[in-house]
């Protein structure tokens, strides 16, 4: 089926339909910017003063809503959009999810609570704070508190919220709470569950700073809490120089 403008879109059965999905997130992108370029030049939609465009000219009305097929993890979601201009409309996927949370767990030592699990996606291990979905009827803090004993056994200390982040506000709805606890202490084994093999691993701020330099330490979310607490690196950002792609 063509996925180009104005196209209906089946995203097929699970599990093919989240290769689908993130398929059609990329061509949507730029089949949108195709076509508003388009407009832009047929009728005289000028978008070259965009420091003087109000909030209401970048605003998409939702005009149609539509269940998709059933994801693990994730609700699929299908709104029918129009353009500010009220020109064009677009027929947009969004994932309905949970919100999540990251924990960043230190001890009195100064130690931070790190666990390493396989991640699927990026078919590596991944480095990343203690981390867990928010389930029906949960704060946040108790998901916090819940998954950071489950996934190193470690609990107690002193709580503060370090606010929020948008996982992927392109086509997801959910936010990622970030905490800070400090000083916890080992209360229990860790219980993963049957879909989860971690490994905790306690590390000082000065080897964060260099997994990060190493490229270890990659997960976007996993990042933004832990900067919120302590510097991984100088800015200007260097380490990555040599990875960097030409500027022409």
């Amino acid at each position: 089926m063509q996925r180009g403008v104005g196209t209906d879109f089946d995203v097929g059965p699970a599990p093919f339909g989240v290769i689908a999905a993130a398929r059609y997130c990329v061509s949507f992108t730029w089949d949108t910017f195709r076509h508003v370029r388009t407009l832009a030049s047929s009728q005289v939609i000028f978008i070259d003063r965009t420091e003087t465009m109000r909030d209401d000219d970048l605003i998409w009305k939702r005009i149609a809503m539509q269940p998709g097929p059933p994801l693990p993890l994730f609700k699929v979601r299908f709104d029918e959009m129009r353009h500010p201009t009220g020109t064009y409309t677009h027929r947009c996927l969004v994932l309905e999810c949970p919100d999540w949370v990251n924990v960043v767990a230190r001890t009195d030592s100064g130690h931070v609570v790190m666990v390493e699990q396989f991640r699927f996606g990026s078919g590596e291990l991944s480095l990343e704070p203690p981390a867990g979905i928010v389930d029906d009827g949960e704060s946040s803090i108790v998901a916090a508190k819940r998954e950071l004993l489950e996934e190193s056994g470690y609990g107690g200390g002193r709580w503060r919220y370090l606010g929020s982040v948008q996982p992927n506000p392109a086509f997801q709805s959910n936010l990622c709470h970030h905490w800070l606890v400090e000083g916890v202490s080992a209360v229990a084994p860790p219980t993963p569950e049957p879909g989860e093999a971690l490994r905790v691993r306690l590390m000082r701020p000065a080897e964060l700073r260099e997994a990060f330099a190493a490229g270890l330490l990659k997960h976007t979310l996993a990042i933004s809490a832990l900067s919120r607490c302590m510097q991984l690196w100088d800015l200007p950002l260097t380490a990555f120089a040599a990875d960097a792609e030409p500027l022409s």
